[in-house]
């Protein structure tokens, strides 16, 4: 879809002959809200990145790139990603999360995973992770999942 509305601006500007380095910045501007991503992330956010699919790190957002955001994980590896594939570093508050809410969720170590809560009990959360597997996590250890309704 990026690649579509990309696509149609560059086609609006050349068309219409406006200078591409003064129509750059609105035309990201127009292209991530056109896509329905108005995360309003900026230099500077901690942001979970989405590595490789339902796998995913910490890391800052340094600024934009043609995809949508440039990010440094906390590693140093720097990756340009859509704004679909970042999830602003928030805890969830317990009245957000019950039992069905699609969250990413630690597993050992760094990394976070595509998950769903399945259980609640005492302030211990049961996830089920995409690959089945079900494990328990505190409320720190979720972030809610933006691109699920």
């Amino acid at each position: 879809m990026f690649a579509i509305i990309k696509k149609s601006l560059n086609h609006i500007t050349n068309n219409m002959r406006i200078n591409r380095s003064l129509f750059g910045g609105l035309a990201m501007s127009l292209l991530l809200l056109g896509a329905g991503c108005s995360s309003g992330l900026s230099a500077g956010d901690q942001v979970y990145a989405e590595w490789v699919p339902k796998t995913w790190y910490t890391a800052s957002v340094t600024g934009t790139c043609d995809a949508g955001y440039q990010v440094e994980y906390d590693d140093g590896t720097k990756k340009c990603h859509g704004a679909v594939q970042l999830i602003k570093d928030k805890p969830a508050s317990r009245g957000d999360v019950q039992v069905g809410t699609k969250v990413i969720a630690k597993w050992t170590g760094t990394p976070y995973y595509d998950a769903e809560v399945i259980e609640i009990s005492d302030g211990t959360y049961k996830v089920q992770y995409y690959d089945g597997v079900k494990y328990d996590v505190s409320l720190q250890q979720m972030r809610l999942d933006p691109r699920v309704e």
